[in-house]
């Protein structure tokens, strides 16, 4: 497969459509491909999310004159990861004892 572009990305999603089609029944390969594309949309608003985060904590520790996140990982980046994890740690989780 050649690309004349190097973001040219026609040829990967035909062979893509193809290979799903030919496995699939229509109906099946229509919702696969949907729920494809879904999970691509909502992998890349994450990312885009992430580092506009990342961005948004360093342009205001420049502002306050200090570092700005750079604990975990480098320059910082793992911060987000940590706190996305501790925000979902303290879910309001209750356990009951006994049964």
């Amino acid at each position: 497969m050649e690309y004349s572009q190097p973001l040219e990305l026609d040829g990967l999603i035909s062979e893509i459509h193809i290979f799903i089609s030919g496995n699939l029944p229509p109906v099946w390969a229509t919702l696969t491909e949907g729920i494809i594309v879904l999970a691509a949309l909502l992998i890349s608003y994450a990312a885009i999310a992430l580092v506009l985060i990342y961005a948004e904590r360093k342009v205001t520790a420049f502002f306050q004159a200090r570092l700005g996140p750079n604990r975990l990982g480098k320059y910082g980046f793992f911060t987000e990861y940590s706190r996305y994890g501790k925000n979902f740690d303290q879910g309001g989780y209750t356990y009951q004892q006994g049964g």
